[in-house]
């Protein structure tokens, strides 16, 4: 299940990536760690964060992701929204 890739990728990272909510679900149902870390210490909440995937940011929270977690630049998912314009994700932080 935790398995990575060689960019540190975990199965749940790829399916925040292409924002398929259906097996992130699974995944996490399954025992997926929602603080897992790629290669940039990038969570998969900081990539859902900043692709705009308010549903799949939803999911993540809803599981227990780390909204403060910080990657390799100091960056938390919530200022990866923020400097991409993502509102709506942003919006969903606030509600926490």
């Amino acid at each position: 299940m935790e398995q990575q890739a060689g960019d540190g990728k975990t199965a749940l990272h790829m399916a925040v990536w292409e924002n398929r909510e259906e097996i992130a679900k699974l995944l996490l149902e399954r025992g997926a760690k929602t603080e897992s870390r790629d290669e940039s210490n990038w969570t998969p909440l900081h990539w859902a964060a900043s692709r705009g995937h308010l549903n799949m940011t939803k999911i993540l929270l809803e599981h227990g992701a780390d909204p403060e977690a910080m990657d390799d630049e100091g960056q938390t998912p919530r200022q990866r929204a923020e400097q991409r314009g993502h509102t709506q994700v942003l919006n969903q932080f606030s509600r926490r």
